[in-house]
């Protein structure tokens, strides 16, 4: 692992966020202890899930993320440019990680030196996710924040023709890469009693599909962490969450899938206000899985 130096700066930028969640969350909720003004209709129970409407009314809500220390992994993939961008603008300061220098680099210089560390970092290797946290504390002097976006998907084979390599470089990429940052983060958040974690799971995360399976044990394997690390961080006022997007409305996918419908996809932009949510709200979401999925 090493450090890039950050070069430009830029202005600490408030902004106003308008967003929909319509999603099965997997915890005891109470919305009104979010620091915002949401309106939330209940519909009910089954099978130890609460499903919660989309937002009744669609309103402006200001985030406060300003001033928190947040680390994104998978910043310069297509989901995680935007989401450095947003947490960046309704002022956070952003530890940018990558495993190319180039990306960061470019990423840091685009929103300025004011509270950007880009940081080039093989998350698979449990002492550069260490080494990471490390310098992020060295840097800001705390973590508040961790948003796990890195990660990456393989498919098409079943159980029966697999080597076991295509499961084990899921499990590497992303569980092993999540568990690590989880793990070296958590421990300064605990010292400071206050912390948020985001996950990202998938849908898979709920239900396996032909031929998919390594995704949907690597994705499924992020959820139970993502569950037990919820229980585990509760008295230090520390969550811990997952999001389990659809279809994501990147380059790369739309690139994989030209004749798909790309308007159903997920946004980058609704992850990135989903991310905003829960990073703002109180100790009452914990141990969440909350789907983005749009129409996809």
């Amino acid at each position: 692992m090493w450090l890039v130096e950050p070069k430009s700066s830029g202005p600490i930028i408030a902004r106003s966020i308008q967003s929909r969640i319509s999603s099965h969350i997997y915890a005891s909720l109470d919305l009104r202890l979010c620091q915002l003004d949401w309106v939330v209709v209940y519909l009910g129970k089954f099978d130890g899930v609460r499903k919660f409407a989309t937002i009744v009314s669609t309103i402006g809500v200001t985030m406060s993320v300003g001033g928190k220390i947040t680390i994104i992994s998978g910043a310069s993939g297509g989901v995680g440019q935007t989401v450095s961008r947003v947490f960046h603008q309704a002022g956070a300061a952003v530890a940018l990680l990558g495993t190319h220098e180039a990306g960061v680099q470019a990423l840091a210089d685009e929103l300025g030196q004011d509270r950007t560390l880009p940081v080039v970092a093989n998350l698979a290797d449990s002492s550069d996710a260490e080494a990471v946290v490390r310098t992020v504390v060295k840097h800001f002097g705390r973590v508040d924040l961790l948003l796990n976006l890195a990660g990456g998907f393989t498919g098409g084979r079943p159980v029966s023709e697999s080597d076991g390599d295509d499961l084990k470089r899921m499990l590497e990429i992303n569980l092993w890469t999540t568990y690590n940052l989880c793990r070296a983060a958590v421990k300064p958040m605990i010292d400071q009693n206050w912390g948020r974690i985001v996950n990202t799971g998938s849908r898979d995360s709920l239900q396996g599909r032909a031929n998919y399976s390594a995704y949907a044990i690597s994705k499924a394997a992020v959820l139970r962490l993502t569950e037990s690390m919820a229980e585990e961080v509760r008295p230090y006022d520390i969550t811990v969450n997952a999001i389990l997007p659809g279809m994501i409305d990147t380059a790369a996918n739309r690139q994989a899938l030209p004749e798909a419908d790309h308007s159903k996809w997920v946004k980058p932009n609704t992850i990135a206000e989903t991310l905003l949510f829960l990073s703002q709200c109180n100790t009452a979401i914990n141990g969440a899985a909350i789907p983005v999925y749009e129409q996809a």
